[in-house]
Protein backbone atom coordinates (compact mmCIF):
# COMPACT_ATOMS: atom_id res chain seq x y z
CA UNK A 1 0.00 0.00 0.00
CA UNK A 2 1.37 3.30 -0.77
CA UNK A 3 2.08 5.71 1.80
CA UNK A 4 -0.25 8.23 0.98
CA UNK A 5 -2.85 6.01 0.80
CA UNK A 6 -2.10 4.17 3.83
CA UNK A 7 -2.52 7.65 5.85
CA UNK A 8 -5.05 8.90 4.56
CA UNK A 9 -6.60 5.41 5.90
CA UNK A 10 -5.58 5.77 8.88
CA UNK A 11 -6.30 9.24 9.45
CA UNK A 12 -9.84 8.16 7.91
CA UNK A 13 -10.50 5.85 10.55
CA UNK A 14 -9.04 7.72 13.22
CA UNK A 15 -11.13 10.46 12.18
CA UNK A 16 -14.32 8.58 12.21
CA UNK A 17 -13.84 7.04 15.16
CA UNK A 18 -13.66 10.19 16.87
CA UNK A 19 -16.60 11.50 15.60
CA UNK A 20 -18.23 7.98 16.90
CA UNK A 21 -17.29 8.35 20.77
CA UNK A 22 -18.61 11.87 20.41
CA UNK A 23 -21.77 11.24 18.97
CA UNK A 24 -22.36 8.13 21.53
CA UNK A 25 -21.00 10.63 24.47
CA UNK A 26 -23.38 12.98 23.05
CA UNK A 27 -26.15 10.27 22.88
CA UNK A 28 -25.30 8.42 26.21
CA UNK A 29 -26.16 11.50 28.03
CA UNK A 30 -22.72 11.83 29.41
CA UNK A 31 -22.17 15.10 27.21
CA UNK A 32 -22.93 17.54 29.70
CA UNK A 33 -19.96 16.09 32.22
CA UNK A 34 -17.51 15.53 29.32
CA UNK A 35 -17.91 18.40 27.24
CA UNK A 36 -17.64 20.67 30.81
CA UNK A 37 -14.82 22.48 29.48
CA UNK A 38 -16.38 23.80 27.04
CA UNK A 39 -17.96 26.33 29.68
CA UNK A 40 -14.41 27.87 29.51
CA UNK A 41 -13.87 28.19 25.32
CA UNK A 42 -15.04 31.11 23.91
CA UNK A 43 -18.45 31.03 22.57
CA UNK A 44 -18.90 27.49 24.16
CA UNK A 45 -20.85 24.68 22.36
CA UNK A 46 -21.21 26.79 19.32
CA UNK A 47 -17.30 27.51 18.96
CA UNK A 48 -17.25 23.82 19.35
CA UNK A 49 -19.56 22.91 16.67
CA UNK A 50 -17.76 25.23 14.63
CA UNK A 51 -14.56 24.01 14.39
CA UNK A 52 -15.68 19.95 14.68
CA UNK A 53 -17.59 20.68 11.87
CA UNK A 54 -14.81 22.22 9.92
CA UNK A 55 -12.52 19.89 11.09
CA UNK A 56 -14.74 16.51 9.39
CA UNK A 57 -15.55 18.19 6.35
CA UNK A 58 -12.28 18.93 5.71
CA UNK A 59 -10.84 15.86 6.46
CA UNK A 60 -13.72 14.75 4.16
CA UNK A 61 -12.88 16.25 1.21
CA UNK A 62 -9.28 15.96 1.88
CA UNK A 63 -9.98 12.24 2.17
CA UNK A 64 -12.04 12.22 -1.35
CA UNK A 65 -8.77 14.73 -2.70
CA UNK A 66 -11.40 17.10 -2.56
CA UNK A 67 -13.57 15.75 -5.44
CA UNK A 68 -16.21 17.51 -6.58
CA UNK A 69 -19.77 16.98 -7.93
CA UNK A 70 -22.38 19.59 -9.98
CA UNK A 71 -25.12 20.46 -8.39
CA UNK A 72 -26.68 22.87 -11.25
CA UNK A 73 -24.54 25.82 -12.16
CA UNK A 74 -21.81 25.37 -9.06
CA UNK A 75 -19.82 22.66 -7.93
CA UNK A 76 -20.02 21.28 -4.26
CA UNK A 77 -17.12 19.32 -2.45
CA UNK A 78 -17.90 15.82 -1.89
CA UNK A 79 -16.88 15.75 1.66
CA UNK A 80 -18.51 18.80 2.40
CA UNK A 81 -21.52 17.83 0.90
CA UNK A 82 -21.41 14.41 2.92
CA UNK A 83 -20.86 15.96 6.16
CA UNK A 84 -23.54 18.70 5.19
CA UNK A 85 -26.53 15.51 4.51
CA UNK A 86 -25.25 13.41 7.87
CA UNK A 87 -25.15 16.66 10.33
CA UNK A 88 -28.70 17.89 9.34
CA UNK A 89 -30.17 14.40 9.51
CA UNK A 90 -28.65 14.22 13.05
CA UNK A 91 -29.36 17.46 14.24
CA UNK A 92 -33.31 16.82 13.52
CA UNK A 93 -33.47 13.10 15.00
CA UNK A 94 -32.22 15.13 18.02
CA UNK A 95 -35.97 16.08 18.12
CA UNK A 96 -36.50 11.85 18.81
CA UNK A 97 -33.87 11.43 21.78
CA UNK A 98 -34.27 12.51 25.11
CA UNK A 99 -31.18 12.99 26.02
CA UNK A 100 -30.57 15.40 23.09
CA UNK A 101 -32.12 19.44 22.31
CA UNK A 102 -32.64 20.19 18.86
CA UNK A 103 -30.90 23.99 18.89
CA UNK A 104 -31.58 25.50 15.13
CA UNK A 105 -28.05 27.77 16.40
CA UNK A 106 -26.20 24.38 16.63
CA UNK A 107 -27.35 23.78 13.24
CA UNK A 108 -26.38 27.12 12.01
CA UNK A 109 -22.94 26.71 13.37
CA UNK A 110 -22.13 23.11 11.78
CA UNK A 111 -23.26 24.83 8.15
CA UNK A 112 -20.62 27.94 9.22
CA UNK A 113 -17.98 25.43 10.17
CA UNK A 114 -18.61 23.25 6.65
CA UNK A 115 -18.46 26.83 4.68
CA UNK A 116 -15.12 27.53 6.43
CA UNK A 117 -13.41 24.05 5.75
CA UNK A 118 -14.64 24.63 1.75
CA UNK A 119 -13.35 27.97 2.21
CA UNK A 120 -9.85 26.49 3.30
CA UNK A 121 -10.02 23.30 1.09
CA UNK A 122 -10.20 26.16 -2.08
CA UNK A 123 -7.33 27.83 -0.90
CA UNK A 124 -5.12 24.27 0.26
CA UNK A 125 -6.18 23.44 -3.50
CA UNK A 126 -5.54 26.86 -5.33
CA UNK A 127 -1.76 26.68 -3.40
CA UNK A 128 -1.14 23.28 -4.58
CA UNK A 129 -1.70 23.44 -7.88
CA UNK A 130 0.48 27.04 -8.09
CA UNK A 131 3.31 24.84 -6.14
CA UNK A 132 2.69 22.34 -8.74
CA UNK A 133 3.35 24.17 -11.73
Amino acid sequence: MKTATWLKASLGGITLLFFAVVLWIAYSGRGGTMFAFLKHVPGGDKTGHVLLMGFLAFTLSWLTSFRVIRMGIIQVQLGAIAVFIFITIEEFAQLFSANRTFDLLDLSCNYLGIGLAVMCSFLVTRFYDRAAE
